[in-house]
């Protein structure tokens, strides 16, 4: 049975007045996958997470979501986001952060949502953490509370922006079996942005990968296949963090 799109784009063009930055971008994501978006810095990537989640609109073309054109009701009730800065409101503890968007689209009550919220912190290894602050938290732990405020209303697809952004390597292993533990038991589509090449390598058979003089898809694959075998120079260059030319050594002036 052919695996199920879960969203697609068409045609999807973003402009900043004269400038383009996404041009004639179409791609599918599946159902149960973790795909890994990835480009240099200024190709587009922010641009278009931020067109997939419904935070900006596209000059032109279209994203569906489940086979019908994306609209706030259909983010709220079946997208999560875990942002790069995680979003977490200081002046509330980690469980109000997670008890906020239950109790704005739900109709449950207050047990019920402190209930959710307990689980959604065992999920992320952080159960008994509810009345911390988020000052209080290491980065790892911070990244782990947004991880389960993004769960709350368990998504069907969940999009993550640099998860392993400003962690150590030990942390940012353990986001990355944390995000592939959470794929593998709920099924949960995730769609990663990140330029941490040891996470693409973990996470994802599927990557897709933006230019920017492309401005759009330049390449598509696993990540073992675009850094051997992908023709691409510049996709190479990615892979195996290779300079551009001409720009090692002392200039003179």
């Amino acid at each position: 049975m052919a695996a199920e799109k879960i969203i697609e784009t068409r045609s999807i063009r973003a402009r900043f007045g004269a400038a383009v930055v996404l041009d004639d971008v179409n791609l599918s994501i599946y159902r149960h996958e973790i795909v890994v978006i990835i480009g240099e810095s200024g190709c587009g990537k922010t641009t278009l997470m931020r067109i997939l989640i419904g935070l900006a609109k596209p000059s032109s073309g279209t994203v569906f979501l489940e086979g019908a054109p994306l609209t706030r009701h259909a983010i709220t009730k079946k997208v999560g986001v875990l942002f790069q800065n995680n979003a977490l409101f200081g002046s509330m503890t980690v469980g109000e952060n997670i008890a906020l968007p239950i109790a704005a689209y739900t109709d449950l009550d207050k047990n019920a949502i402190e209930k959710i919220v307990r689980m959604k912190l065992g999920m992320v290894g952080l159960a008994g953490y509810e009345n911390h602050l988020p000052s209080e938290l290491s980065g790892g732990m911070k990244k782990k509370a947004a991880l389960a405020r993004a769960l709350a209303l368990s998504p069907s697809i969940l999009f993550l922006d640099e998860p392993s952004s400003g962690l150590d390597p030990i942390s940012a292993a353990e986001i990355d079996e944390l995000i592939l533990h959470i794929n593998r038991s709920s099924g949960t589509t995730m769609v990663v942005v990140t330029h941490d090449l040891a996470s693409v390598f973990t996470l994802t058979r599927r990557v897709i990968m933006l230019g920017k003089v492309k401005k759009g898809i330049v390449a598509e694959g696993t990540p073992e296949f675009l850094k051997n075998e992908c023709k691409d120079p510049f996709v190479k260059q990615f892979f195996n963090r290779q300079p551009r030319p001409g720009t090692t050594g002392w200039q003179t002036v």
